[in-house]
C-alpha cells in the first residue's frame, strides 16, 4: 500500500508542482533504534581479546536504512512523507544471526519554522528471526502494522532541503507465523522502540 502511494504521490507531485503549488523532495536516511523484547542471546568469542561475551537480538533494534519522498502541500504548514526501509538487529559473528524486516511508512507532518511534528502508520513486511549456526530456530513473523510519532529538525529549513535530525517512537507487536517452516502458535512479541535518525533531503 505504501509503495503504491509512494509512486502515486511522486507522479502526482511532479505533474502538479508548477500549477498547484505542490513541492517534492526525495530523501535517504540512517537511524539507530533501542527497545523491544529480547528474542535471542548469543555468546560470542573474540579472538583478538581471547574472551567471550553475550550479545542479544531485540525486536526493536538496531539499525535502519530508509528512502522515500516528502510532498509539501499548497498549504505550507503541512507535508506528507512516504518511505520504504530496512530495519535489522544482528550479532557480530560469521554466522547468519539476525532479526530483520522491511518497514513501509506514511506520515503526515505539521511544519513550523525549522521543526515538524508527525504521526503516522508503519507496516512491516517479512519480519524474520534467523539463528543459523547456533542450531536455533528460524522464526517467520506475520506482517505487522504499528503507529509512530516523530519530531524532526531541518538545519537549512524545509524550503531548502539538506540534513534533517529527528527522534521517533513506534508501537508495534509481531506474531510468530512459522518456526523452521512449520505453523507456529504463540504470544505477541513487543517491538516498541525509540529511535534517532539523520535524513538528507534533495
Amino acid at each position: 500500500m505504501a509503495a503504491i502511494l509512494l509512486c502515486m504521490t511522486a507522479s502526482g507531485a511532479i505533474a502538479s508542482e508548477a500549477e498547484n503549488g505542490f513541492r517534492m523532495n526525495w530523501f535517504a536516511g540512517f537511524g539507530l533504534t533501542f527497545g523491544g523484547d529480547e528474542l535471542a542471546e548469543v555468546e560470542v568469542y573474540n579472538d583478538y581479546f581471547d574472551e567471550s561475551y553475550d550479545e542479544d537480538i531485540r525486536a526493536g533494534e538496531l539499525a535502519t536504512l530508509t528512502a522515500g519522498i516528502v510532498v509539501y502541500l499548497p498549504t505550507p504548514s503541512w507535508s506528507l512523507q512516504a518511505s520504504i526501509g530496512y530495519h535489522v538487529d544482528d550479532v557480530s559473528t560469521d554466522d547468519d544471526i539476525r532479526f530483520d524486516r522491511y518497514p513501509l511508512e506514511l506520515i503526515p507532518f505539521y511544519n513550523f519554522g525549522n521543526h515538524r511534528l508527525g504521526a503516522g502508520i508503519s507496516h512491516h513486511l517479512s519480519p524474520e528471526l534467523e539463528l543459523e549456526g547456533f542450531l536455533g530456530p528460524d522464526v517467520e513473523f506475520e506482517d505487522a502494522t504499528g503507529w509512530l510519532v516523530e519530531y524532526d529538525y531541518s538545519f537549512r529549513g524545509w524550503e531548502e532541503g539538506g540534513f534533517v535530525l529527528g527522534i521517533r517512537y513506534l508501537w508495534i507487536d509481531y506474531e510468530a507465523d512459522r518456526i523452521n517452516g512449520l505453523p507456529a502458535a504463540g504470544g505477541d512479541v513487543d517491538g516498541n522502540h525509540v529511535g534517532i535518525h539523520v535524513n538528507y533531503q534533495f
